[in-house]
């Protein structure tokens, strides 16, 4: 993996997503990453290494400064160990602080981390880092900015659709600075590797936030994937890579030759058009 390159990561929980971009990310930087987290640590945990930052709050580390692993090591790194790091979870949540503690402990040494309060402005945070920068993860968020929406409540609206539309304008508004924030760090020769939960697999949502959150992450992976070089996604630790089927150098054949395709095969091995399937019934 040369060269500049914006790399979307999708996948569902306890995929492994993150573990993989974390390696994708080293690969690309073998001497520093910035890490933007934009979950968001409890308080109690605090700031998990010297070289971790709040965006916003003062100068960014310096990423060429070493850091030594001791230092990565919190009160919260005694906790069981967690898996992957999934949305939504509440910031004060004990899960969600093992989540942070098991991601702190595997990142390198050398590597910065920078944190954007709960729906902060990542665009901007996006814009200030130089350099190789993982974000994990797109899902925690969009989860933020919705929870910064239903704070604001649209009051004048009882239904709630005035608030559902100014957020709906204010996610428009904060993915296309997203997307062009990430071309601006491309053409300026670095790279970005984005985490996110691919939710539209799962199980429809059983409530209205449920369905609105599944519905605008969903938009906004589609976006952060038009202007991605690479899209993988993760199932069980294995990263598959997405093609555009539009895309002139998708990689797949003008034409296909009949002599090539071969006759699907049932569990059992039975050939389709035997006319006998399962358990020796008739199709």
């Amino acid at each position: 993996m040369a060269g500049t390159e914006i790399t979307l990561v999708l996948g569902g929980a306890r995929s492994g997503k993150s573990l993989v971009a974390e390696r994708l990310a080293a690969r690309l930087d073998r001497r520093s990453v910035t890490y933007l987290a934009t979950g968001g640590a409890p308080a109690s945990m605090g700031r998990a290494r010297a070289d971790h930052h709040l965006y916003g709050q003062g100068d960014p580390p310096d990423a060429s400064t070493p850091v030594s692993a001791s230092d990565d090591r919190d009160a919260s790194d005694d906790l069981d160990d967690p898996d992957d790091l999934d949305t939504p979870y509440s910031p004060d949540d004990r899960d969600w602080a093992q989540r942070i503690a098991r991601h702190r402990r595997r990142r390198p040494a050398s590597w910065s981390t920078v944190e954007i309060p709960v729906g902060g402005d990542l665009p901007a945070a996006l814009a200030n880092i130089s350099g190789t920068v993982l974000v994990d993860s797109l899902g925690t968020w969009v989860a933020g900015m919705m929870g910064n929406s239903a704070d604001g409540a649209g009051k004048a609206d009882s239904a709630g659709k005035a608030d559902e539309a100014a957020y709906q304008m204010e996610l428009d508004v904060a993915v296309d600075a997203l997307c062009s924030s990430l071309a601006e760090r491309s053409a300026l020769g670095s790279s970005t590797i984005l985490v996110s939960d691919e939710v539209g697999l799962s199980v429809h949502p059983s409530t209205d936030l449920g369905r609105k959150f599944r519905d605008a992450l969903g938009d906004v992976n589609r976006a952060v994937a038009g202007s991605a070089d690479r899209v993988l996604l993760v199932v069980a630790g294995r990263g598959i890579e997405l093609f555009d089927p539009l895309a002139d150098s998708a990689g797949f054949p003008d034409v296909v030759d009949e002599s090539d395709v071969v006759d699907p095969v049932d569990p059992v091995g039975m050939p389709r058009n035997s006319g006998i399937g399962l358990h020796g019934q008739g199709r």
